[in-house]
């Protein structure tokens, strides 16, 4: 048991009724680490602190007697840096009707957020000069931070389908074709496209690129820096312009992944692909994966585990 000074009936002025040595204040500590490590986009938990024993939960066990704590933050979970929790224990009290605060103590919690640049998927485009709008091919639930290549960031959160995936439009006042990288970091559902499209069919009939939703993608999608750990369950590449997938996934990437179905169909500028380093345990449709990858020299399937895998057609 924790005892500290609380005045009684007898006892009016609070600093004058006692000594200094009589004086006990509140044992104030916080809960857990003074130092927390944030992944950057995560939400904060505040594991709180206690008044002479009591925590948050039991703050009328001293509150009653004047104690109070006050708190602040300047966190931002969004924006790499280091951050820090405020925490303030006064009491106030009446003396000579006049209501008096004194500030006890002060603590800190330091909060540093981190960005595990593993995490976010790199892609490369290629944008026409003038002005181009393409399409982010990301679906079902989706909580992302993007940052478009071109000084623009925006954050996307709700649920997508193909009637409303995200867009942005450039302004290329070069006079040639320029590239962009578009970083994402977060969640999303699927990625892409998970059938073919014919890239020469009119805009009329459904499987035709020029009519489909993915056209601003395919057109002009031509790269993989880093595959990232988004947590799709799907990755759709079909009838894109991918030319080049600079570095392999890990198996962070494809940790979700059930279905590799026309993942890579009709990449016909594609001349390598390194999916060494994957876990294909959960995936049950391999078929037309690779099917017109017509440029592909070297392609590394090694760890590839289809004991699960239930159509391979193509």
């Amino acid at each position: 048991n924790i005892t500290f000074y609380v005045p009684n009936d007898s006892v009016t002025a609070y600093n004058d009724a006692w000594n200094d040595s009589l004086k006990i204040e509140p044992i104030f500590e916080l809960v857990g680490k003074d130092k927390i490590i944030l992944d950057l986009g995560n939400e904060y938990i505040e594991e709180g602190y206690t008044v002479a024993g009591y925590s948050i939960e039991n703050s009328g066990e001293y509150s009653v007697y004047g104690y109070n704590v006050g708190t602040s933050t300047n966190l931002d979970n969004k924006t790499p840096g280091k951050y820090e929790n405020t925490y303030n224990l006064t009491r106030t009290y009446e003396k000579e009707n006049e209501k008096i605060t004194d500030n006890f103590a002060i603590l800190t919690r330091e909060i540093e957020v981190v960005e595990d640049l593993n995490k976010v998927m790199i892609t490369e485009w290629s944008i026409p000069k003038g002005t181009r709008t393409i399409t982010l091919p990301v679906k079902g639930t989706v909580n992302i931070i993007v940052d478009w290549g071109d000084g623009v960031v925006e954050e996307i959160s709700r649920e997508i389908t193909e009637k409303n995936m995200p867009t942005h439009t450039y302004v290329n006042n070069t006079t040639t074709a320029r590239i962009y990288d578009i970083k994402i970091k977060g969640s999303v559902g699927v990625w892409g496209n998970q059938k073919w499209f014919d890239k020469d069919a009119p805009g009329e009939g459904p499987l035709s690129l020029y009519g489909s939703p993915y056209n601003e993608y395919c057109n002009y999608f031509i790269g993989i820096k880093q595959w990232g750990e988004l947590g799709v369950s799907s990755y759709g590449f079909a009838s894109c312009e991918l030319k080049n997938i600079y570095k392999a996934p890990t198996k962070n990437s494809f940790k979700n992944v059930t279905t590799m179905a026309n993942m890579f169909n009709d990449c016909s500028n594609l001349t390598s692909v390194d999916l060494s380093n994957i876990d294909t345990s959960n995936v049950t449709d391999m078929s037309n994966m690779f099917k017109g990858c017509s440029a592909l020299t070297t392609l590394n399937v090694s760890s590839f585990d289809t004991s699960n895998v239930t159509d391979m057609q193509y």
